[in-house]
C-alpha cells in the first residue's frame, strides 16, 4: 500500500514540488523551440528529474492534483511558497483538462520526458489526437498516471451542507465557486442554509452569515468593483434577495462592512416585493421590541437593532422611487404582525427638533464664543426656533473679524456634524459643508484653514462609511479646487493629506491628476505611495489616459514605488498586458523590470511575443534585471527575434545575466546568415563575441578559434577582420592554457592583422 508523506514533511515536500513544477512548465514551453537534445532542455529536465527522484526516495508516490484552483500534493493542500509558479503549472494542467499527475517509485527519464512532451502539446492538438486519455495511452507510462479533471458541483452537497471551515475555504480559494454564485446565487443560499441550520438562533449565527457574505463580496469587489461598480452591486443584491428572511435581516439591519453597501441595499429595495419587505421589517421590529422588553435595559442588542431599522427606513425606503408602494405595504405588514408602528421613530414622525437644539446648546457651552454672539444664539434656542435657522445664524459667525471667534465656531460646527449624522440630517450637513467651502477661500489664518480642511475630511470619511457617495465626492471637489490653485506648500500639504485620508476613488484621482504641478508632486507622491492597493489600479488607468508624457513618467515612478507594498500587484498589471495602446504595454514591461521577482517574470513572459518591437525591446531590458535561469532562457529566445533592435537589446541584457547555458545559442547567432547590411551584422557579431568572452570556458575558446580560422567554400575567411581581432582579444582575456595555445597558432599568420595582434599579446605575456 502506498503511504502518504508525514504531515511535518509537507512544507519541505511542497518546496520540492514547486521547484519540479517550475522546471516542468519551462521545459514543456521550450520543447516547442528546441529539440529534447538541446543543452538548455537537457539541463532543465535533468534538474527537475533529480528533484523528483529525491522526493520519491522518501515516498512511494508523489502526486500533483488540481482541486478547483487549489494545489494538492499527495492529496493534501500544499504549502504555497511561490504563487506564480503554482498558478502557471495549474494553468498548464487546466488547459489540457488534466486533474492529477502521479509519479510512482521506479519512474525513469524516458517516462518523464514523455510527460513533458504531452504538456507541450497545445490543448487543441490533444483533442485532435483523440483526447487526453488516448494521448496518454499511446505513451509507455508505467510509473506515471495522468488523470482528467473531475468537476464537482454544489448540487452534490446541498442535501447535507459542508463544514463551516470548508465553506469559507471554498469562498476564499475557488474562482469557480464565486462564478457559480454570480450566475446562480440560489445554490449558495441553499448551501449556507444547510451548513448553518444546526446553529440557527445561536449567538454566533448572525456573525457567520456576515462573515460568509462579507468574504464573497470582497472577492466580487476585487473582480468587478474596481472597473464595474454596477455589475458588482447587482450581483451582491441578487445574492441577498435569494437568502432566507432571517439571513436578510442579519445583513440589512446590522450595517455590515461591505463596499458600496448603500448602492447594494438600494438595489434590494428596488427589486424585493413590497409584501416581502414589509413582512421582513415588521417581523424584525417585533422581535427586537420583545428583546427590549425582556432585557428591561437600554443599549442592548434589541434597541441597537431598532435604531438600525429606523435608519434603514429613513435612508432607503423613504428615498426609494417605490416609496408610495412600499409604505402602505409596510403598514399592512405591521398590522398583520400585531406590531405598534410607533415603536419606530420613522413611523411615528421622527426625532424632535428639541433634541437637535439641545445638542447645539451643549456644544456652544463648551466654546469660548464672544458674549454678544452667545446671547443671540441662546435667544434663538430659547425661542425653540427651527434648527436650520439656528445653524444659519451660527454659520454667519464664521465671517467674524475675530479669528478666535471663527475658530470656536468651526469647532462647534464640527461637533454638531456627528449628531446630525446620527439623526440622518444630511440637509443640515450640506449647509455646514457649503459654509466651510465658502470660508476656505477667504481664510487667512493657517490654523483655522487647517481646522476647516480637517473638518471637511472627517465629515467625508464618516459620510463615506455611511454610503453617502454623492456628498463625499462634493467635498472631494471642494478640496480639489485648492489642490489645483494653491501655491503655498504648507496649505497644499494640508489639502493633500485631507484628500488622502478621505481615500475614495474621486479623491485619489484628484491627487493623481495634480502630479503635473511641480509644487505639489513631492507631497502627493509621499501620500499616494502609502495608499498601496487603493491607488494602484487608478494609477494604472491614469497611465493609459493621461496624454502628457512627463506626467506619465511620474505615474510610472509612482507605480514602481507603490507595487512594492501591494502583495498582489500582478493581478492589476495583468489587465494591461494586452492593452490596445503599445506604449501602455511598454510601460508595463518597464514597471515589471523595476519590481523584479517571479511574479514580474510571469507577466513579462506574456509580452515576449508582443506585436510591437518597442515593447519586446523593453522586455529584453527588464529580463536582465530579474537575473534568473528562466529570464536567461527568454533572452536567448529574443536572439531569434525578427527585429534587429530587439536582438541587440537581448545581447546587451545577456552581458548582465549570461551563463554557460547561453554559449550554444550565441554560437548559433554568430553563425547565422543574415539579410542585414554588413555593418549591422558586424555590430551584432561584436556584441556576441563580447558576451562570450565575459562567460569564458572551453566552449567559448573553441568558438573563438573557429571565428579566427574558419573559411567559406571559396577559401576566404568567414568572418570580417574586425570580428577575428575581437576573438584574438577575447582569447587573451580568457587567458588559459588552451587559449594561449590557440594564440600561438594565430601568431603564425604573420601576414595578417590577427597574426600580428596575437604575436604582440604573446610577447607581453612573456615579459609579465
Amino acid at each position: 500500500m502506498l503511504k502518504e508523506s508525514p504531515q511535518e514533511d509537507m512544507r519541505k515536500l511542497s518546496q520540492v514540488a514547486q521547484t519540479i513544477m517550475g522546471r516542468i512548465t519551462t521545459a514543456s514551453r521550450n520543447l516547442k523551440l528546441y529539440p529534447a537534445s538541446h543543452p538548455i532542455l537537457q539541463r532543465l529536465i535533468s534538474d527537475s528529474f533529480g528533484k523528483l527522484k529525491e522526493a520519491l526516495g522518501e515516498n512511494d508516490y508523489f502526486s500533483f492534483a488540481l482541486a478547483g484552483n487549489v494545489l494538492l500534493i499527495n492529496d493534501k493542500p500544499a504549502k504555497i511558497a511561490n504563487k506564480l509558479i503554482v498558478e502557471r503549472f495549474l494553468t498548464t494542467l487546466g488547459k489540457r483538462k488534466i486533474g492529477k499527475i502521479t509519479f510512482i517509485k521506479g519512474v525513469d527519464m524516458d517516462e518523464f520526458i514523455s510527460l513533458i512532451e504531452i504538456l507541450s502539446f497545445e490543448p487543441e492538438d490533444i483533442e485532435k489526437k483523440g483526447g487526453l486519455k488516448k494521448v496518454v495511452s499511446n505513451r509507455n507510462l508505467q510509473h506515471i498516471t495522468v488523470g482528467g479533471i473531475s468537476y464537482g458541483k454544489i448540487d452534490d452537497r446541498k442535501d447535507t451542507g459542508i463544514e463551516w471551515k470548508d465553506l469559507l475555504s471554498l469562498i476564499s480559494n475557488s474562482d469557480d465557486f464565486i462564478r457559480k454564485i454570480g450566475s446562480n446565487p440560489s445554490e449558495f443560499s441553499q448551501l449556507m442554509e444547510e451548513t448553518l441550520k444546526d446553529e440557527k438562533g445561536s449567538p454566533g449565527w448572525g456573525g457567520r452569515i456576515k462573515e460568509a457574505v462579507g468574504n464573497i463580496t470582497e472577492r466580487l469587489f476585487n473582480k468587478y468593483g474596481k472597473t464595474d461598480i454596477n455589475t458588482y452591486t447587482e450581483t451582491v443584491s441578487k445574492l441577498i434577495l435569494v437568502l432566507g428572511p432571517e439571513m436578510q435581516s442579519e445583513l440589512l439591519f446590522s450595517k455590515p462592512e461591505i463596499p458600496y453597501w448603500e448602492e447594494v441595499v438600494n438595489n434590494v429595495v428596488d427589486n424585493i416585493t413590497s409584501e416581502e419587505l414589509g413582512d421582513l421589517i415588521a417581523k424584525e421590529t417585533k422581535k427586537m421590541s420583545e428583546t427590549i422588553v425582556i432585557t428591561g435595559e437600554e443599549g442592548q442588542s434589541g434597541e441597537s437593532r431598532i435604531t438600525n431599522i429606523d435608519s434603514f427606513l429613513t435612508n432607503f425606503v423613504d428615498k426609494s422611487k417605490r416609496k408610495e408602494e412600499l409604505i402602505p405595504a409596510l403598514r399592512n405588514s405591521f398590522k398583520k404582525a400585531g406590531v405598534n408602528p410607533s415603536i419606530l421613530d420613522y413611523m411615528s414622525g421622527g426625532k424632535t427638533k428639541k433634541e437637535l437644539v439641545n445638542i447645539i446648546e451643549e456644544d456652544l457651552m463648551k466654546t469660548n464664543i464672544d458674549t454678544e454672539t452667545l446671547v443671540s444664539l441662546k435667544t434663538l434656542i430659547q425661542k425653540n426656533v427651527d434648527i436650520e435657522e439656528l445653524l444659519k445664524s451660527l454659520i454667519e459667525s464664521l465671517n467674524s473679524k475675530k479669528s478666535a471667534t471663527r475658530a470656536h465656531i468651526v469647532k462647534s460646527l464640527v461637533e454638531a456634524t456627528d449628531k446630525l449624522l446620527v439623526f440622518g440630517r444630511i440637509d443640515l450637513l450640506k449647509l455646514i459643508i457649503i459654509a466651510f467651502s465658502n470660508r476656505l477661500g477667504k481664510e487667512t489664518e493657517q490654523v483655522i484653514f487647517k481646522a476647516i480642511v480637517k473638518a471637511l475630511s472627517m465629515m467625508a470619511i464618516k459620510l463615506r462609511k455611511e454610503g453617502k457617495r454623492t456628498i463625499t465626492e462634493a467635498i472631494d471637489d471642494i478640496l480639489n479646487n485648492y489642490l489645483t490653485t494653491l501655491e503655498e506648500s504648507e496649505k497644499l500639504h494640508i489639502v493633500v493629506e485631507a484628500l488622502s485620508s478621505i481615500g475614495d476613488e474621486k479623491a485619489l484621482k484628484h491627487l493623481i491628476y495634480a502630479i503635473d504641478r511641480d509644487v505639489a508632486f513631492g507631497i502627493i507622491q509621499t501620500e499616494l505611495v502609502k495608499k498601496g492597493a487603493e491607488v494602484f489600479p487608478l494609477l494604472l488607468h491614469s497611465m493609459k489616459t493621461i496624454e502628457d508624457k512627463m506626467t506619465r513618467v511620474r505615474i510610472i515612478s509612482l507605480l514602481i514605488d507603490t507595487a512594492k507594498i501591494v502583495p498582489d500587484y500582478e493581478i492589476f498589471l495583468k489587465k494591461y498586458v494586452d492593452d490596445s495602446k503599445w506604449f501602455v504595454r511598454r510601460n508595463i514591461a518597464i514597471i515589471l523590470g523595476e519590481i523584479g521577482g517571479e511574479k514580474s517574470f510571469g507577466l513579462l513572459s506574456n509580452l515576449l511575443k508582443d506585436k510591437e518591437p518597442k515593447v519586446r525591446t523593453e522586455v529584453m531590458t527588464s529580463l536582465s534585471k530579474i537575473k534568473s535561469e528562466e529570464s536567461e532562457i527568454h533572452l536567448l529566445e529574443g536572439l531569434n527575434d525578427q527585429n534587429n533592435e530587439v536582438v541587440k537589446r537581448a545581447l546587451t541584457s545577456l552581458r548582465e545575466v549570461g551563463t554557460e547555458m547561453s554559449v550554444f545559442a550565441l554560437k548559433d547567432l554568430l553563425e547565422k546568415q543574415s539579410f542585414l547590411k554588413k555593418e549591422a551584422v558586424i555590430e551584432i557579431q561584436q556584441r556576441v563575441i563580447s558576451i562570450l568572452c565575459s562567460i569564458g570556458g572551453n566552449d567559448t575558446i573553441d568558438i573563438l578559434r573557429k571565428v579566427i580560422f574558419n573559411r567559406n567554400l571559396l577559401g576566404r575567411y568567414r568572418y570580417d577582420d574586425k570580428i577575428r581581432l575581437l576573438a584574438v582579444d577575447g582569447l587573451n582575456k580568457i587567458d588559459t592554457v588552451s587559449s594561449r595555445r590557440i594564440l600561438s597558432r594565430v601568431a603564425k599568420l604573420k601576414d595578417q592583422k590577427v597574426g600580428k595582434k596575437a604575436e604582440e599579446i604573446l610577447k607581453k605575456q612573456t615579459f609579465q
